[in-house]
């Protein structure tokens, strides 16, 4: 779609290579869920957040869109299973929320192993 806009903010981090390349597979399939299924023909806005220091030796990344909201927040396809299973990979937590406002999806995790 032509009309969704992605912006991103993000601290400096520094991760090893596995973090760093589950975290992309993470944001990669969050951000395809909501370009798939969150908006309609109007478009709308993705915000990508990488945030340091959110616990003892932890970081957040948060997806969010303002698209449709989610009926069965937490039952899904294969995209939301491969998002468990790479959270877990990094021993970090997943929380997704939806609303009529959007759906968000917060992944904490600790900063290194």
């Amino acid at each position: 779609m032509d009309n969704i806009a992605i912006e991103f903010e993000a601290d400096e981090i520094e991760l090893s290579i596995d973090r760093a390349v589950a975290l992309g597979l993470i944001l990669n399939e969050a951000v395809t869920n909501s370009i798939k299924h969150a908006f309609d023909g109007d478009g709308g806005r993705i915000l990508v957040r990488l945030q340091a220091g959110v616990g003892y030796g932890e970081a957040r990344l948060t997806i969010e869109d303002n698209g449709h909201r989610i009926e069965k927040v937490g039952v899904g396809g294969s995209g939301l299973k491969l998002i468990d299973s790479l959270v877990r990979q990094i021993g970090g937590e997943v929380d997704q929320q939806s609303s009529e406002h959007g759906t968000s999806t917060l992944v904490t995790f600790p900063v290194i192993n």
